[in-house]
Formats: C-alpha cells, structure tokens, sequence
C-alpha cells in the first residue's frame, strides 16, 4: 500500500504540474484571444477611419470638380441652344427674303407685261414705217434701262437676304473661341 501511495503521490506531484501547466496554457490562450481581438478591433477601427478619410476626401473632390464640369456642360448646352436659335432665325430671314425676291419677281413680271403690251400697241398703231421703229427704239430704250433698274434692284434685294440670313450667326465663331478656348487657367 506504500507503493501505491507513492505511485499516488508522483501521480499527484506530475498532476500538478500539469495541471497548472494547463492553466498557464489556458491563461496564455485567453490572453491571446483577447490580443488578437484588440488587433482585430484596431484594425478595423483604423480601416474604418481610413475608409471614411477616403469618403470625405473623394466627396470634396467631387464638390470641387463638379461644378465645373456641370458649369462646361451648361456652357455647352447654352452655345448649342444659341446655334440653333441662330438658325431658326436665320431660316426666318431666309423665308422673308425669298418671299421679297418673289414679289419684286412677280411686279416686274406684271410691268414688263403691260410695257410690252403698250409697245406692241404702238407699233401696230404706227401710220408710217419711222413711227414704228421709233416706238420700237423707244420701247427697247425702256425696256433696257428698266432691266438694268430692276437687276440693280434685286441684287441689293438679294445682297440683303444674304445679310440678314447670315445676321443671326456673326459672332458665333468668335463667341465659341471666347467660350472654349479661352479659359482663364484655374
């Protein structure tokens, strides 16, 4: 029974040792644990900060930068309307002239009509041959400067169509150099 209790009491002396070799095991686990779980919470506490630096830095550029670009997309939609309304009007003048052009086509049409008419009148009602040929010089004579009179009439009509359907586009060239090619630097 000796030798049982001496096997007992080594069995007890290794059982202590080990048993507080497991609790220093234990102690150092938790300590572990609870160190990886202040790593774990630092690091997602810096991830966070710096994921909201980012946030908040990437956000100001945006506010930065957008009013700018939204400023040149305005800018751009602005001269593109401008074009359009310039060939609206443009259009319009263009209509107006022709219109003119017709109308001053129209009543020379109806003066050369009633001068030839009265020609031919007077040439048929000549009594004598110079009679006729001088109704027929007078009605050449007239009938040539009234073309001249009226070419020299529809080309400054005409020159003024041109002017007033070009009209609304002055200034679009220069207006789109001054817009997008020369900006102040910022």
């Amino acid at each position: 029974m000796a030798a049982t209790a001496k096997k007992g009491a080594r069995a007890g002396a290794r059982t202590t040792p080990i048993g507080a070799t497991v609790k220093r095991f234990g102690a150092a686990a938790a300590a572990g644990r609870e160190a990886a779980e202040a790593v774990a919470k630092a690091g997602n506490e810096a991830a966070t900060r710096n994921y909201e630096q980012a946030v908040a830095a990437t956000r100001e550029h945006v506010e930065k930068t957008m009013p700018g670009s939204l400023g040149a997309y305005d800018e751009l939609t602005a001269f593109g309307r401008g074009n359009i309304d310039a060939l609206f009007a443009s259009s319009a003048a263009v209509a107006k002239g022709v219109e003119a052009l017709a109308q001053e086509y129209a009543a020379y049409a109806q003066k050369s009509l009633e001068a030839n008419l009265s020609a031919v009148r007077s040439i048929l009602g000549a009594k004598t041959l110079r009679e006729m040929v001088d109704a027929q010089q007078a009605f050449v004579k007239a009938s040539f400067d009234e073309l001249i009179a009226e070419s020299a009439k529809l080309s400054e009509l005409t020159a003024q169509v041109a002017n007033d359907a070009c009209e609304p586009f002055n200034g679009r060239a220069e207006q789109a150099v001054e817009t997008f090619f020369k900006r102040p630097a910022a």
